[in-house]
């Protein structure tokens, strides 16, 4: 779809003539230049970003389908291959080991091609993917490797979707809206995982864990290549490609949507130039080019707090989900029901929204510290409790961590880069946490399956000094709370 066919389809909307906003005091007819930097506040917030919204939801739950339904079927694979807990948990963690290298390689594609055609190439390869796994055929060992170089495989275009759709939707968002608008793409997992354990209860026992896999995954992509069709290139993207003519007649149809909220500018569209910290690079296709900035003062100093971020919160999360229902199951002595977990996905959405709500007037840095801390507290309660009533309790309180948790620190790391190599610094951060996601729910079910009880509450007692230390630290590094645009250090 062109660009203009794209502005024209949505023609039957009502223009913006009539909401002239006064804190953009141009006259009706005026042309000016402005830069990237400038944009999102002339653009104010327009029906067109209530799409934009919906459509970037959707277009994450094809990757969070894929994985959600794991946990949940391993028991199935595990009996069915003859597998221990450590090598049952590669069902779900060979995604994410996939993932360290999607992130960064997608991350690229996303620099080099675009965010629009990057998305739609991943979603196409997770349906393709899932397919093949009805293919798998039963039982032995060599069916079982195959069954995870095949799901390793589709960690590639799972982890490019999860980045790259976010910092895509964040180039056409304003500054007053931005963290608001990076949290909510958590409330995909939520869709994803209440949608999927619906599908387990009701066809698992039924259909095999084969189809329980596939299942939910074939309509969730097929939706989200229908809802690529509905919105244009980022115009952001464009202008780091010397594209300017199209990034004007992007933003000319997204000027063409009436305001939603407030007030945004009319009148002729006015001309968009990168600011200094978007200009390309004619070195941009090099990688160690991109990698040698990426090191550079002051984005060094993002990128150490970032990995130690990213590796507790997606290690200890990841060990948590993988696991959750057979530790349920061993600190009450019974089989915990499906329900607390997805009474907890729905806690979860609960923990997104407020997170949505709280961002952008709290800031950044003070909910990751709530988060990390909280989380680390509810994990140590977690190893002590005897009821399946309490765990349950703590499972939903940790949930709502969790939320604040990945909330707040992907708005964190999808402001904090320049957007000219946003893609690669973002694949880059989080490919380390993604390795600790593979290992430490393997370590995990080494002491489900040994010691649980001795081994537990020692572990649990590291992670809460863990959790609290680092992003206390984080706070230090940054000093007192600042606005946004301060706080992130290098904010778009």
């Amino acid at each position: 779809m062109t660009t203009s066919s794209w502005r024209t389809r949505w023609r039957f909307y009502p223009d913006a003539e009539n909401d002239v906003g006064e804190r953009l005091p141009l006259r009706a007819g005026s042309v000016k230049t402005i830069t990237t930097d400038e944009l999102g506040e002339y653009l104010g917030i327009r029906w067109f970003h209530a799409l934009l919204f919906v459509v970037c939801l959707l277009l994450q739950v094809p990757a969070f389908v894929l994985l959600a339904p794991s946990p949940y079927v391993s028991k199935d694979i595990q009996e069915e291959f003859g597998l221990t807990e450590v090598a049952a948990s590669l069902v779900s963690t060979s995604i994410i080991l996939g993932s360290a290298l999607g992130v960064i390689a997608i991350g690229n594609m996303a620099d080099r091609f675009g965010r629009r055609g990057s998305s739609a190439a991943c979603i196409s390869a997770i349906l393709i993917g899932v397919l093949f796994q009805m293919a798998i055929p039963s039982g032995g060992q060599l069916n079982y490797w195959i069954f995870k170089a095949l799901r390793t495989l589709l960690g590639i275009p799972y982890g490019g979707l999860t980045v790259v759709v976010t910092f895509y939707m964040m180039e056409f968002m304003p500054d007053s809206i931005r963290g608001l608008a990076a949290a909510s793409m958590q409330l995909s997992w939520s869709i994803a995982a209440i949608y999927t354990i619906k599908i387990v209860q009701a066809f698992e026992s039924s259909l095999g864990w084969r189809i329980t896999l596939t299942l939910p995954t074939v309509p969730a992509c097929l939706l989200g290549l229908l809802c690529l069709c509905l919105i244009p290139e980022s115009p952001r993207w464009l202008l780091t490609q010397g594209r300017d003519d199209e990034a004007q007649r992007v933003l000319e149809g997204v000027f063409s949507w009436s305001a939603l909220w407030g007030t945004g500018y009319t009148g002729e569209v006015p001309k968009v130039v990168l600011a200094k910290d978007d200009e390309h690079i004619p070195s941009m296709d090099e990688a160690r080019h991109v990698l040698m900035e990426m090191f550079t003062p002051p984005l060094r100093k993002i990128n150490v707090i970032v990995f130690f971020l990213t590796n507790i919160m997606e290690g200890v999360g990841n060990s948590l989900w993988i696991w959750g229902p057979e530790i349920l199951n061993r600190v009450s002595g019974t089989t915990a029901p499906l329900d607390i977990f997805m009474y907890g996905e729905a806690v979860w959405l609960i923990g997104i929204v407020a997170t949505m709500l709280v961002i952008d007037t709290v800031g950044r840095i003070p909910l990751l510290v709530i988060s990390y801390v909280l989380s680390g507290v509810v994990f140590g309660l977690l190893a002590m409790v005897s009821t399946v009533q309490s765990a349950g309790v703590l499972w939903l309180l940790r949930c709502v961590c969790d939320a604040l948790m990945w909330g707040s620190l992907t708005t964190y790391m999808s402001e904090v880069f320049p957007t000219r190599i946003r893609g690669t610094c973002v694949g880059v951060a989080v490919v380390t946490a993604r390795l600790a996601s593979v290992a430490m729910p393997m370590v995990a079910g080494a002491m489900i399956s040994g010691h649980f009880r001795l081994m537990n509450p020692c572990s649990s007692a590291a992670l809460v000094s863990a959790q609290s230390s680092v992003p206390v630290s984080l706070a230090r590094l940054q000093g007192n709370r600042r606005d946004d645009a301060k706080e992130t250090l290098l904010c778009q």
